[in-house]
């Protein structure tokens, strides 16, 4: 697994996509979308984008994969989490919330979950559980559990999900 980060430039999303992929030897890769608008190539190459106002992260990994990266001064309050979240999520978010930026690694994980599904924000979240202790979700619709990590970039949080086992991953930065 990679993870490439650099700082945020908008136009550049699709070119480093290109870019890394090309360097892994999928020079010709032909970029597809899931019924809800996430992005993946066949091959069994897997790859998720997210950016924060400083920076762009890209993961490329042999399983489905999702990252997201939130600046950790982002103003997150907890009122407009609960209107998005079900009660069932309410001790992760107090376990979170004992850290002053705890809400924006929840809003992290949360993210990154979603985007390795593949389903955003379409779906009730109602359908998975969170273990902030073991870092593990379990996905109730498939009966398995992702995992994920969670790091420190220059002010942010950067967190990786996959299904199944977290292995090593190599981050490349400029």
């Amino acid at each position: 697994m990679y993870v490439y980060i650099t700082k945020f430039k908008h136009q550049k999303t699709n070119r480093l996509i290109n870019e890394k992929l090309s360097k892994l030897g999928y020079r010709n890769a032909i970029i597809r979308h899931n019924k809800y608008g996430k992005k993946y190539i066949d091959d069994n190459v897997f790859f998720n984008v997210s950016h924060s106002s400083s920076i762009l992260a890209l993961v490329i990994s042999n399983k489905e994969v999702g990252i997201d990266c939130e600046c950790k001064h982002t103003d997150l309050f907890l009122p407009e989490l609960k209107k998005v979240l079900n009660e069932d999520f309410f001790n992760v978010i107090d376990f979170y919330s004992k850290e002053p930026t705890g809400l924006i690694k929840f809003w992290t994980v949360l993210e990154a979950f979603i985007k390795c599904v593949g389903f955003g924000f379409c779906k009730e979240l109602n359908y998975f559980s969170i273990n902030p202790k073991t870092n593990t979700i379990y996905n109730f619709l498939d009966n398995t559990n992702y995992n994920f990590s969670t790091f420190e970039y220059q002010e942010n949080y950067v967190t990786i999900c996959t299904k199944g086992f977290l292995k090593e991953c190599t981050i490349i930065s400029d």
